[in-house]
Formats: C-alpha cells, sequence, structure tokens
C-alpha cells in the first residue's frame, strides 16, 4: 500500500481537455467525486451574442452545499463536452464524470473534469520552469514542461466571473 504524498503550497492538479492542460493550485482541491447528473440553472439570457456565460455547467450538491460546476473547455472557447438534458431538470453525462471541489476561504467551485485523467506537477518540477505572462482572462500564465503548454488559471478571476454571472443574469425558464 503506498502513501499518497502530502499537497503543498505550489503544487498543482493538472486538468486535462482534449486539446489543453489546465493546471490548479492543488492544495485548493479539497476533494475529486464522480457524480452521474448536474442540475440545470434556470437559462442564463445572455445581453451580448460573445458571452461565454455558458461555461457554467450546472450545480450539484457536496455535503449539503450546492456548489456551482464549471467548465474550463468552455471558459477558454475549445470544443464543448457532449451532455444531454433530461426531462427533471438534470444534465446528464454518459455514465459517471469526475468534478474537482475547490474551496478557498468560504468560497466554493466545482470544475468539470468528466471522464479526463488528472496528474499533479509537484512544486519541485515547478522550479526549473519558466512562468510566462498571459494577456488571457482567467489564466496567470503558462508554463512548457517537456512542451506541452499548461495554463495557470486564475481560481479567484473565475470565481468572481462564476459570482456575476449568477448575480447579475437575466432569468429565462425556456
Amino acid at each position: 500500500m503506498s502513501a499518497h504524498p502530502t499537497i503543498r503550497d505550489g503544487d498543482k492538479l493538472l486538468i486535462y481537455s482534449d486539446n489543453e492542460i489546465f493546471a490548479v493550485e492543488a492544495n485548493i482541491v479539497v476533494e475529486v467525486l464522480e457524480t452521474e447528473q448536474f442540475f440545470m440553472l434556470p437559462v442564463i439570457a445572455s445581453p451580448s451574442p460573445h458571452s461565454n456565460r455558458e461555461f457554467i455547467k450546472g450545480t450539484m450538491t457536496h455535503r449539503g452545499e450546492v456548489i456551482v460546476v464549471i467548465d474550463l473547455s468552455l471558459l477558454f472557447n475549445s470544443p464543448p463536452s457532449q451532455i444531454g438534458q433530461r426531462d427533471d431538470n438534470t444534465i446528464e453525462d454518459d455514465g459517471p464524470c469526475k468534478v474537482a471541489i475547490t474551496r478557498k476561504d468560504a468560497a466554493s467551485l466545482g470544475i468539470y473534469i468528466g471522464k479526463r485523467k488528472l496528474s499533479f506537477l509537484w512544486k519541485e518540477e515547478l522550479s526549473n520552469l519558466e512562468l510566462k505572462p498571459s494577456n488571457e482572462d482567467y489564466t496567470l500564465g503558462f508554463i512548457d514542461p517537456s512542451g506541452k503548454k499548461i495554463r495557470l488559471i486564475d481560481w479567484q478571476k473565475i470565481l468572481t466571473k462564476t459570482q456575476e454571472v449568477l448575480s447579475n443574469r437575466n432569468v429565462s425558464l425556456a
């Protein structure tokens, strides 16, 4: 039986999408769990046709708390994951999918992983890598180990955007 390494400040959890790799601070990930469905939010009417509000996949409950689940691929305009909507206001992936529950202070956010793989990039591995600045929203910068471009996401900006979308929305139940 192998022991799990201790997560430290500076360690990153890597989330793989079809064409991209995202990194989030590993110490804010409280749990990765599997779910079969998300609960839908009412349709968010967008004032702008170029708004990226559809990055919110839905909600789920975790230990009695409602968690908003976002999809990084949709936030960064990558191809969307295929999901189906059921008649009971839930969204269903084809079988169980993974969600990383992140928490910082009193704020929580679910990051959709789906069936993609996860891995870690340890602080020691990062010490020899250069953080390249980014002009993208929601990104702290890029690192490029072994020719793989990894986006370091700005969790706080993503949380703020999610809260803004949920609090300043025009709701339609269409």
